[in-house]
């Protein structure tokens, strides 16, 4: 079912919906539109008035017909019930049915064919030596990047687009079983565009100005068509020295400006900035003022919307340069912006850090980058 609908019902839901927990109330509408579409309707109300037409023909003609208290969206729903228990039925023999997972001499590790990108990682393993009916590998936490491979091969190759800091899996059945790091990095600064089906990637000439690196809009026409929405711009800066800066107490200094200007493309200029761990990340999001609502402050494992929180604080003038500073002190961490404090955060916990990345909706420009262990006071 997740892997069909995209949403995860516990054992414990199913159980309520087939009756084998007392539960009076009735199942909410999430979970009704999850069993919905596991049956190929987009929603529960789809699917329920798939059971009532308004309208019979009769001779070629359509009679509309007055919606009375009819039985059929209850029988609707008790088939949806009886549906819910075979799936769950099925899950629990098919668990017992599994038989304890059991493996030996396991094998996992990898190699970069190259330092630059796009990065063909070449995986080397052995699951020979297991009871597994499917042995996958994944290239990082996105469930989306895991690839089926033989039981009984050696080799699988898969390429990394983007830089950063990898968690690459070994999964036999639906357990992890071995990860190891995989890190794609960059020498200095890479310029990317975000471009599909694959990024575009920019030489150093292309991106470093006089006093500053960046993409301007007048180069846009000669990557991809300047009428369309505007792309990401990336400048990354991913590297395993950022790993001998002490994580418990650093700061991160630039100046930042977004410089894309058309009339109906983009009229909220968003920025992201995002300091990179071995475990998580930071991403401070930047825009005009009153876009403020739209946009998402990430804090390691903590999402906060601007349509729920008040980031008003976030909100910038990007006529001129924007003054941005981050400090991690005594297990805090603060956003500076123009040299106010815009925001206070408990340590993130983002592990390790490995770089640092500047997306500009369009194009823009860095300046006066610094990140050390020193904190101003």
């Amino acid at each position: 079912m997740f892997e069909k609908t995209g949403q995860l019902l516990s054992t414990s839901t199913l159980k309520r919906i087939w009756g084998k927990i007392k539960y009076n109330s009735r199942p909410n509408i999430n979970t009704l539109d999850a069993l919905a579409r596991f049956i190929d309707y987009p929603h529960w109300r789809a699917f329920e008035n798939a059971t009532l037409s308004d309208k019979v023909p009769v001779d070629g003609n359509a009679i509309e017909i007055k919606k009375t208290n009819s039985i059929y969206p209850i029988a609707a729903f008790y088939v949806l019930v009886a549906l819910s228990s075979f799936v769950l039925l099925a899950f629990i023999l098919y668990k017992k049915k599994q038989p304890p997972l059991k493996f030996e001499n396991l094998v996992f590790k990898s190699k970069l064919v190259t330092q630059d990108l796009p990065n063909t990682v070449v995986f080397e393993y052995d699951a020979s030596q297991s009871n597994a009916d499917s042995i996958f590998i994944q290239q990082s936490w996105d469930r989306k990047l895991r690839q089926r491979v033989n039981k009984m091969g050696k080799v699988f190759t898969t390429t990394y687009y983007v830089p950063g800091y990898y968690k690459a899996k070994l999964i036999f059945n639906d357990s992890i079983v071995k990860e190891h790091e995989v890190f794609i990095e960059t020498s200095g600064w890479k310029g990317i565009l975000d471009l599909k089906p694959a990024p575009g990637y920019l030489n150093n000439e292309a991106i470093v100005k006089e006093d500053a690196l960046g993409f301007t809009q007048q180069q846009i026409g000669s990557y991809y068509s300047a009428d369309k929405e505007p792309a990401l711009f990336v400048l990354a800066n991913v590297n395993k020295s950022f790993t001998s800066i002490d994580s418990n107490q650093y700061e991160l200094k630039m100046q930042l400006q977004n410089t894309y200007q058309k009339a109906g493309l983009d009229v909220c200029q968003k920025t992201f900035v995002s300091i990179l761990g071995s475990s998580s990340f930071i991403m401070i999001p930047l825009s005009k003022k009153g876009c403020v609502g739209d946009v998402t402050l990430i804090m390691g494992d903590k999402k906060l919307s601007g349509k729920t929180n008040n980031l008003e604080n976030f909100g910038v003038d990007f006529t001129k340069k924007v003054k941005l500073r981050c400090e991690l002190d005594n297990k805090v961490f603060k956003i500076f912006i123009d040299d106010a404090l815009a925001y206070t955060s408990p340590d993130p916990e983002i592990g390790k850090l490995v770089g640092v990345k500047v997306a500009f909706t369009g194009a823009g420009l860095i300046s006066d980058f610094s990140l050390t262990n020193s904190c101003s006071n």
